[in-house]
C-alpha cells in the first residue's frame, strides 16, 4: 500500500499540478495545515480502517501564482470491491476553516491562523448543504479539505477503491484516489475509555438563540434540542459531554430530558455510531438532590454511570477538602453504591485523610508522570494500586489541563520546556499531541478521560482571538456555534473542530490497544512507549503515530480461521460490542 510523505516548508511534490494553477495532494489527518503551508503530499490516500471505525486524510489545495476560486470537492466514485461497498453517505467532506491564535500557547505554538473549525459539505444532522464549498485559495497559499469515512459495523474484510473529485468552477480539474482496506476486526460504538467533558449548562442555547432563559424564543423544546445536538457530536467522536442536563430530569423537566437526552444515555439515540450511548452523567444538584438523581438513574438505567462532582482541584485548601467529605459523606449515606469523583492526586488525598471517601480519583496526567524535577517525578502509577484494591468498585480517571502547555491568563506566554511535549488540547498543538491522551490513559491503567469543558468561549469561537485564556488558545472550546449565518443551511448545528476529530482518533487507537493487549500485554505496552517514551515526550511526527498504529493493526488483522461448530468468528474484536458501554 501507498505510504504517506510528510513534510513542511517545501512545495507539493507528488500530486497533481492541473489547469487551473492548482497543485493537489494527501496528507494524514495528524498533519495540521496551515494556510503559507506546502507540505509534501502524496498523489492518492491509502487508508485502512477496523469495522465500525472513522478514518480521516486531507486533501491539501496549493494554489500557484494566481487566486484560485470556486474550488469544490465531492465524491465521485464511491468505495466499493470485491467484498461489497461503503454507503455514499458514510463519506463525509468538510472545509477546513482557521481561527486566528493572537498569542502561542507555547513554544511549539504560533500566532496566526491554525485550521480548527470544520464546516461539513452537508451536515450529519440534518442532511443540509452547507458552505464549505466553493472555496477561494489565494495565490502561494493553501486549502484543505477533510474527508471523514466511516465503515458501516457489518462492513466485509477486504479491499475497496473510490475517488474524489476536486473541481474548480464546475469543471473537473483532479481526481484523488482512495484505497481503504477494512481490516477483519470490529470497534465498539461507545468506547471502553469512559470520558466526562464538561459543557455548560446554558451555552448551546444562549450562544444559538440568545434571549433569556429558556432561550430560544421562550421556546425550552428548542433549547433543549440544540442542546442535545452537542451531546450527540460528542458521541460520534467517542466521547461523552457528562453534563447531560438544561435542567434536572425531575420537577417537571422529565419530559425534554427523556426526548433529547435519555436516548444518548441508553443507547437509543440518533447517533451515527450506532447504538453509542453516553458513558458518564454528571450529577447536577446540591446534596439535597441527591436522593432524586439517584432513584432517576435507577429507574433509567444509568446509576452506574452517575457521579457527583462537587469540588474541583482541592489541593492544599483546607475548606475545600472539609466541603468535599462533607458531601462524599452525604452521597453515601443516601446510597452506598453512588460515585462521588475528585480532581486530585492520591498524595493530597492522603494527606487531608480523604482517600477513603473517593470513588473516582482523577489526577492531572502531569500528577500521574511528571518531569523527573518536577513535584511528580517520573511514573506515580504505583501510587494508585493499594488504594484501587481496598475498594474493587473505585475507578481511576485521569485529565488534560491547563498544566500541560501553560496555566496563565490570555495573551501570556507560556515559554520553555516544562509545558512542551505533552498531550495536548490547544488549537497551535500538533495532531499527535492532539491525539496521544488516550495512548497515556492506556499506558496509565486509567479507565476515564476528563476534560473540564467543551464550549467554554462557545460565542466567540470563530472571533479573532476568541479561544484565549489560559496562557492558550481553544482550552475548554472544542466546538464552534454552526449558525446559519455562518455555514449556510437553515438549522443551526454544533461545528467540530479538528481537535475533536483527533479525540476521536485517539480514543479509537486506545481501543487498538486494548485489543492487543488482550492477544499479548507487553507487545501492546512496547508499541505504546516506543511512539511515546514518556508522557512529555509526545510531540512525535505524523508518520511515527502511522507506523505504530500499523503494528497495532497489523496484529488484529487476522484471517478468519476455518468454520467450527464453536462458531468462533476469528475477528481481533467482537463485533457484540457495537452497542458497547462501559
Amino acid at each position: 500500500m501507498k505510504r504517506w510523505i510528510f513534510g513542511l516548508g517545501v512545495g507539493l511534490v507528488s500530486g497533481q499540478a492541473i489547469a487551473a494553477d492548482l497543485s493537489v495532494g494527501v496528507v494524514p489527518s495528524t498533519l495540521k495545515v496551515r494556510p503559507t503551508d506546502a507540505p509534501t503530499a502524496a498523489s492518492s490516500a491509502s487508508i485502512k480502517a477496523a469495522r465500525n471505525e472513522f478514518e480521516a486524510f486531507q486533501i491539501v489545495l496549493h494554489a500557484g501564482a494566481a487566486d484560485v476560486g470556486q474550488v469544490s470537492a465531492k465524491l465521485a466514485q464511491p468505495l466499493q470491491g470485491a467484498p461489497g461497498a461503503i454507503p455514499a453517505a458514510n463519506v463525509v467532506l468538510y472545509a477546513e476553516r482557521y481561527y486566528d491564535v493572537g498569542t502561542a500557547s507555547n513554544d511549539e505554538g504560533a500566532p496566526g491562523l491554525w485550521p480548527d473549525p470544520l464546516v461539513p459539505d452537508v451536515d450529519t444532522f440534518f442532511g443540509e448543504k452547507r458552505n464549505a464549498f466553493p472555496m477561494s485559495i489565494t495565490s502561494g497559499q493553501t486549502g484543505v479539505v477533510w474527508v471523514d469515512v466511516l465503515v458501516p459495523p457489518d462492513a466485509a474484510p477486504g479491499d475497496y477503491a473510490g475517488s474524489i473529485e476536486i473541481d474548480v468552477a464546475g469543471a473537473t480539474q483532479a481526481t484523488v484516489p482512495v484505497a481503504l482496506h477494512v481490516g477483519n476486526f470490529s470497534l465498539p460504538s461507545t468506547s471502553s475509555l469512559a470520558s466526562a467533558f464538561g459543557m455548560g449548562w446554558n451555552t448551546p442555547p444562549l450562544v444559538h438563540c440568545g434571549g433569556a432563559f429558556p432561550y430560544c424564543g421562550g421556546d425550552a423544546d428548542k433549547s433543549n434540542a440544540i442542546r442535545a445536538l452537542y451531546l450527540r457530536a460528542a458521541l460520534d467522536d467517542r466521547f461523552s459531554i457528562s453534563s447531560t442536563d438544561f435542567q434536572p430530569p425531575f420537577g417537571g423537566d422529565q419530559a425534554p430530558y427523556e426526548k433529547y437526552v435519555l436516548p444518548l444515555i441508553q443507547g437509543t439515540g440518533p447517533t451515527r455510531l450506532a447504538g453509542a450511548r453516553i458513558t458518564s452523567v454528571d450529577l447536577d444538584g446540591a446534596p439535597a438532590e441527591y436522593p432524586t438523581w439517584i432513584g432517576y438513574a435507577k429507574t433509567n438505567n444509568f446509576f452506574d454511570r452517575l457521579f457527583a462532582y462537587p469540588i474541583d482541584e482541592p489541593n492544599a485548601n483546607a475548606s475545600a477538602w472539609q466541603t468535599f467529605s462533607q458531601d462524599a459523606d452525604q452521597l453515601h449515606a443516601d446510597d452506598p453504591n453512588a460515585q462521588i469523583i475528585l480532581t486530585t492526586a492520591i498524595q493530597n488525598a492522603q494527606s487531608f485523610s480523604a482517600d477513603g471517601k473517593i470513588d473516582i480519583m482523577c489526577p492531572v496526567l502531569d500528577e500521574m508522570y511528571g518531569r523527573a524535577d518536577g513535584t511528580y517525578p517520573g511514573d506515580q502509577r504505583s501510587k494508585y494500586d493499594a488504594w484501587l484494591a481496598a475498594k474493587p468498585s473505585r475507578k481511576l480517571w485521569m485529565y488534560q489541563s491547563c498544566d500541560q502547555h501553560g496555566c496563565g491568563s490570555c495573551g501570556t506566554p507560556s515559554p520553555g520546556p516544562d509545558y512542551t511535549g505533552w498531550p495536548e488540547r490547544v488549537i497551535d498543538s500538533t495532531g499527535v499531541q492532539d491525539r496521544a491522551f488516550e495512548w497515556w490513559s492506556f499506558l496509565e491503567g486509567t479507565t476515564g478521560e476528563l476534560y473540564f469543558e467543551t464550549t467554554y468561549q462557545l460565542a466567540t469561537a470563530w472571533d479573532s482571538n476568541g479561544q484565549c485564556d489560559f496562557s492558550g488558545s481553544g482550552d475548554g472550546t472544542l466546538f464552534y456555534p454552526g449558525k446559519p449565518s455562518i455555514v449556510g443551511g437553515t438549522d443551526d448545528i454544533p461545528i467540530e473542530s479538528i481537535r475533536m476529530k483527533l479525540i476521536r482518533e485517539g480514543m479509537e487507537d486506545y481501543e487498538y490497544l486494548t485489543q492487543v493487549a488482550a492477544k499479548d500485554p507487553s507487545k501492546a505496552r512496547q508499541i505504546a512507549l516506543a511512539l511515546f517514551p514518556t508522557a512529555y515526550e509526545c510531540n512525535q511526527s505524523p508518520s511515527a503515530l502511522e507506523s505504530a498504529r500499523d503494528q497495532l493493526f497489523a496484529i488484529l488483522d487476522v484471517a478468519a480461521p476455518p468454520a467450527s461448530d464453536g462458531g468462533a468468528t476469528g475477528d481481533g474484536g467482537s463485533d457484540a460490542g457495537v452497542d458497547g458501554g462501559t
